[in-house]
Formats: structure tokens, C-alpha cells, sequence
């Protein structure tokens, strides 16, 4: 789906099993004529801001954060680049459908809260939310800033923590992709 709304490099960040998964990236790689490059995570075990924190060195732009489990409408991509990024270093895009997705596993998906289009909470276990996060984000590296600061107090970060940092500080807002598809 990344490559068919217009990225043309990708980092994937292995931890697990990562000589099985580098020789299949490699591959794959090769006959779809893409770039892929490897972060290697050591501490894979760590919760994913910590993998995240692996592209801080190599990505110095404005990216697309993917979860590589998420299947979704490349249509997606293109409607959070028009996402209003002043001041923002998270575009999230996000199913505010809570009520008419079929696929979707309540008791395991990130769910965010929101005051208009601003995320304020984020996180699974959320009781009152909004919408669900699909997992494709349009980040800044201002993202790597607040991973490293909540690790810095916790000695551990996750995306969402990230994401919650920014969100205290009107740094993150969300897009939401009405009736267009993804899967977690």
C-alpha cells in the first residue's frame, strides 16, 4: 500500500527473527525494484517507541510511520499529506467509525480521544474515545523528541506515549479517513 500511494524508501525496523525477516525484505526488495533499508532493533522486546527511535539518525524530514501489520487504502497516505501541519509534528489518521467496523477488535485496538481534530489521549485502554488509530501516521522528527523525552522519565517509550507527549502540547492531530479501508 506505501508504494502504491508514492513512497519510494522504506526503513523497516527488525528485531525478531531478523535474519529470516531481512532475507525476505531483500528479496522483495529486488523484484518490486524498491529500497529498503534495515534498522536493526536490539532491544526488539522493548515497547515500539524504542524502534521507532532507530530511523532518529536517518530520517531528518517530514515521514510516513507505518505498522507493518496494518493493511489499509493507500488513499489514506495522500489524505493525510493534506493534513494542516503548522505547529504538528503527528498526523494521525484515524477511523472515528467506533461503531461500524466489523474487523476491528475493541479490546485490542488503540483507541484516541479528541477535542476536534486535536488528539488529546491515546492508547488501548481508553474508556471514553473518539476514534481508533489505523496505525499510518505523517510524523516530523519533533516525534523522536518526545520518544526520547518519556524515555528519559521512564527509561521505556511507546508510540502512543509519543504521540500522548505531543498530544499535551497541541503537537498532534488527528485525520480521519471516513469510509476508506483498513485492518489491523
Amino acid at each position: 500500500a506505501g508504494m502504491k500511494a508514492g513512497l519510494q524508501k522504506f526503513w523497516i525496523v527488525t528485531g525478531y527473527r531478523r535474519d529470516e525477516l531481512w532475507e525476505f525484505l531483500e528479496e522483495l526488495g529486488r523484484r518490486l525494484d524498491v529500497l529498503i533499508e534495515e534498522l536493526h532493533n536490539d532491544s526488539w522486546e522493548g515497547s515500539n517507541g524504542v524502534s521507532v527511535l532507530r530511523a532518529a539518525d536517518v530520517l531528518h524530514n517530514p515521514f510516513v510511520l507505518l505498522m507493518s501489520d496494518h493493511l489499509f487504502d493507500p488513499e489514506i497516505i495522500h489524505l493525510l499529506c493534506q493534513c494542516p501541519r503548522d505547529g504538528i509534528d503527528v498526523c494521525l489518521a484515524v477511523d472515528g467509525n467506533t461503531d461500524s467496523r466489523d474487523l476491528i477488535d475493541v479490546e485490542d485496538v488503540t483507541k484516541v480521544r479528541l477535542d476536534e481534530d486535536m488528539i488529546v489521549d491515546i492508547g488501548k485502554g481508553l474508556k471514553e474515545y473518539d476514534a481508533y488509530d489505523t496505525g499510518i501516521f505523517l510524523c516530523s522528527p519533533g516525534l523522536f523528541d518526545a520518544l526520547r523525552d518519556v524515555a528519559r522519565d521512564r527509561g521505556d517509550a511507546s508510540l502512543s506515549d509519543g504521540v500522548r507527549w505531543l498530544g499535551r502540547r497541541r503537537r498532534a492531530r488527528a485525520c480521519d479517513i471516513g469510509e476508506l479501508f483498513w485492518m489491523d
